[in-house]
């Protein structure tokens, strides 16, 4: 699939630079795909999904956080992985 996606396009069309394809590409993975297709390389999406979850459980919690301070602090936690 990466070799067929042209990323640069997609991210013009999302007007966000896409700086890790495997990143990209595990966010629109799902178990299920990965049940049907036992070769494909990166993993599911969960890890995200449960990372994004517990993001957004902290902005009620603490209203005073600017909600971009949180978008900020969770892109650089994507980018670590």
């Amino acid at each position: 699939m990466k070799d067929t996606l042209d990323f640069e396009e997609v991210g013009e069309i999302l007007n966000v630079p896409i700086k890790n394809k495997d990143l990209f590409l595990t966010a629109f993975t799902h178990r299920s795909y990965l049940n049907e297709h036992p070769t494909y390389e990166l993993p599911s999406n969960e890890r995200l999904e449960f990372l994004g979850d517990a993001v957004l459980q902290l902005y009620p919690q603490n209203t005073s956080i600017p909600v971009m301070k949180i978008q900020k602090v969770t892109l650089q936690i994507l980018e670590q992985q």
